[in-house]
């Protein structure tokens, strides 16, 4: 596997995580159960 797999400006945009996330982002990637809802919603 060769060890420069990423750019070094690659590597870094996977490294960070928006300051926001938009609900339809979060509902197409990922799945989200009852108790995952539960918990989200006083950070709505």
């Amino acid at each position: 596997m060769p060890q420069d797999f990423l750019t070094t400006p690659e590597r870094l945009h996977y490294q960070t995580v928006p300051a926001t996330l938009l609900e339809a982002d979060i509902r197409q990637h990922f799945h989200l159960t009852e108790a995952d809802h539960a918990f989200l919603v006083p950070f709505r």
